[in-house]
């Protein structure tokens, strides 16, 4: 079936703790509309180095190194999680609901939504999306391991259904441009309006989020820092 075309409601700005109100006000509005939270993944190795060492060396040399592979965590971003799972507990004592969990296959952003999500993390269903990952090039630390690795840190997570395989094949010489991404990214919530859950947890990154909220019609969206929560609504159009 060709992807339907999907744009962006609103982006909610109010506090934490009054987003289930509002997003009921939104999905009631219009028939086929959905509840997405995108959460940004703690700090990880390769977020301190790449500042570290700067853009120039991180982009020609030192991205490219075996150290990076699957970049996790660090002691700093797995403390960040904490501020991701307060807010969580506030949407929930608000009246908030969820339907499931989805994360992306590198290791940083399944440990952040595992810790974020904490509260609500073994009461829903989660799966490893491969489209919802980060931009994929050349970049070691947005190679993945294979689904048989991963899944040994990550037994209760699903790597069944919407992956592409064993081995990581986006991984190459070439990087994901950002329009490439934004596509991508588009097709992600296309997909997400075929699927039976109308309020959805996404772990995932922060070029990834940015890039896509764009494209379904944000006017401007600052790439979201560690551990972020974008709650937005969107919906089908004709």
């Amino acid at each position: 079936a060709s992807a339907s075309k999907v744009r962006l409601v609103e982006r909610l700005d109010c506090p934490v703790d009054q987003w289930p109100a509002r997003a009921r006000e939104l999905l009631a509005a219009g028939p086929r509309r959905k509840l997405v939270l995108l959460a940004r993944h703690g700090m990880g190795l390769h977020n301190v180095v790449e500042k570290a060492v700067g853009d120039d060396q991180w982009n020609g040399s030192e991205s490219h190194k075996e150290l990076y592979l699957d970049a996790p965590l660090i002691e700093r971003g797995v403390s960040q999680c904490e501020h991701l799972r307060r807010q969580v507990d506030a949407i929930l004592k608000a009246g908030g609901e969820f339907d499931a969990i989805l994360v992306s296959p590198l290791r940083r952003a399944i440990q952040t939504a595992k810790a974020g999500f904490a509260p609500v993390w073994d009461k829903l269903p989660k799966y490893a999306v491969e489209s919802c990952r980060e931009r994929f090039g050349n970049c070691m630390s947005e190679k993945r391991r294979s689904t048989s690795e991963i899944r040994e840190f990550f037994p209760e997570v699903n790597f069944d259904l919407f992956m592409d395989g064993e081995e990581d094949t986006w991984h190459g010489p070439t990087r994901e441009t950002h329009p490439e991404l934004a596509r991508r990214g588009k097709r992600f919530f296309s997909w997400l309006m075929r699927s039976p859950w109308q309020s959805i947890l996404v772990g995932n990154h922060s070029a990834f989020i940015a890039h896509s909220i764009r494209a379904i019609g944000a006017p401007n969206l600052d790439i979201p820092e560690n551990c972020e929560l974008v709650a937005i609504v969107i919906e089908e159009v004709q």
